[in-house]
């Protein structure tokens, strides 16, 4: 017993080091890239007036009119652009309280930002601006350096090329693994993504490469390495992240690691699920947290307390003109999706259930348990609806996106992919 607490003692220790080092880290980088030049940053985007200027009347709108599926969020990732135009003029305290300027936005969300690249061409120093602390805007370590180097358009085309590649390469690995309905699973993952929107928005790509990227680590890694993985899924998505669909990147990999490792016994299986959870989660928070407590106590604001009010407001607060339930929220993020995609994920959903149940697929082989965990975390798209009920009904254009978790778990369980090689049991 005594032995037992020890080494679980010991494991936690590992674990905070490893998110005090990951803070400490994420601190040094973003004070690194806000010292990188803004002027070849300007120039880039003056140089894509062309491409940026959207249209006025439609300025957070969709790629094909009335379709919600193909919003890429042009609002919050003009506030990305404007963020990465900032240069480190009052040191520290700029990669903390993260500013952007606001130039307002009557002829556009990018117009802003293009007027702003001038504005700071211009030599023009005193301009509205505000402070968005509570996140980490980790993106910037990317967006940053290629902005400096590479226009908007060249970005989005890179961004595009790099998606393509990661997916790829997560479908070989996955090729290689199991057998050939772990194609049908993935691609319905997709379908509900959409990797090609995704690839189009700063705002949506933060969290899909780090899903790639945890999934890919499950396949490569072995299992005895899996808790840190999703400790450092959890750190890097509030990192990176704002708050789009966040707990996709626990979700599915939760439910590929399951099939990945074949353990029938349901018990264990949620020893597994709970204990990943609960590591997510305290990366998630603590890294979050980490960006709280420095940008209060190296700045004269309160971070603290903003993020907290902020917090309270996207789980408990007010939704104006919506109303508010769990219902709704499921309603409205499920309307997102165009209604000919949801009737085909419905059809072979049926057809997947007649086959398991003529096949007798799971009965006869003994894996009711491993159906019953994934099934389990699948619940995980209504637990996130139900605690931040506040940013789904207020954004149900990114919260779709929690879907896939439900979705992929459900075909996961009624396919059941099976592994052609023993990666991921050491």
């Amino acid at each position: 017993m005594v032995n037992r607490i020890g080494v679980k003692l010991k494991n936690a220790i590992k674990y905070l080091i490893i998110l005090m080092s990951c803070i400490i880290i994420g601190f040094i980088m973003m004070e690194i890239v806000y010292l990188i030049p803004n002027d070849k940053m300007c120039e880039h985007i003056i140089e894509s007036e062309g491409d940026m200027l959207d249209d006025p009347n439609n300025r957070n709108g969709t790629v094909f009119v009335g379709i919600n599926y193909t919003n890429p969020d042009d609002y919050t990732c003009s506030i990305m652009l404007s963020t990465a135009l900032v240069h480190a003029d009052a040191g520290v305290k700029t990669a903390l309280l993260n500013p952007h300027h606001d130039l307002g936005n009557e002829n556009g969300v990018f117009h802003s930002v293009v007027e702003q690249a001038k504005t700071i061409t211009d030599g023009i120093k005193d301009y509205p601006q505000q402070n968005y602390g509570r996140y980490w805007h980790g993106y910037l370590v990317i967006l940053k350096p290629l902005l400096y180097f590479f226009n908007y358009s060249q970005i989005i085309l890179l961004n595009q090329i790099f998606i393509i590649c990661v997916s790829v390469f997560l479908i070989n690995l996955l090729g290689k693994r199991f057998d050939y309905k772990i194609m049908i699973t993935t691609m319905i993952l997709f379908v509900i993504l959409n990797p090609f929107i995704i690839s189009i928005s700063f705002q949506l790509s933060t969290a899909y490469y780090v899903l790639l990227l945890t999934m890919i680590s499950l396949l490569v890694f072995e299992k005895r390495h899996w808790t840190y993985i999703f400790i450092l899924s959890g750190i890097m998505i509030a990192f990176v992240d704002f708050l789009t669909y966040p707990l996709i990147v626990l979700g599915v990999p939760l439910i590929l690691a399951l099939i990945l490792q074949e353990n029938t016994d349901f018990m264990g299986n949620l020893k597994f699920i709970i204990i990943n959870s609960v590591l997510f989660v305290f990366g998630y928070i603590g890294m979050w947290a980490g960006k709280w407590v420095l940008a209060s106590f190296f700045t004269s604001e309160n971070i603290i307390i903003d993020a907290i009010q902020s917090v309270k407001y996207r789980t408990s607060g007010d939704t104006m003109i919506r109303e508010k339930s769990l219902f709704n929220a499921m309603k409205l993020t499920l309307d997102m999706m165009p209604k000919f995609i949801v009737v085909l994920l419905l059809i072979t959903a049926i057809i997947a259930l007649a086959l398991a149940i003529i096949k007798k697929r799971g009965l006869k082989e003994g894996k009711i348990g491993l159906r019953l965990s994934i099934f389990m975390v699948s619940l995980y798209t209504f637990i996130w609806f139900g605690a931040v009920m506040n940013h789904t009904i207020m954004h149900p254009h990114l919260a779709f996106r929690e879907w896939a978790i439900f979705i992929y778990g459900v075909f996961t369980m009624l396919l059941l992919p099976e592994r052609t090689t023993d990666c991921g049991k050491k």
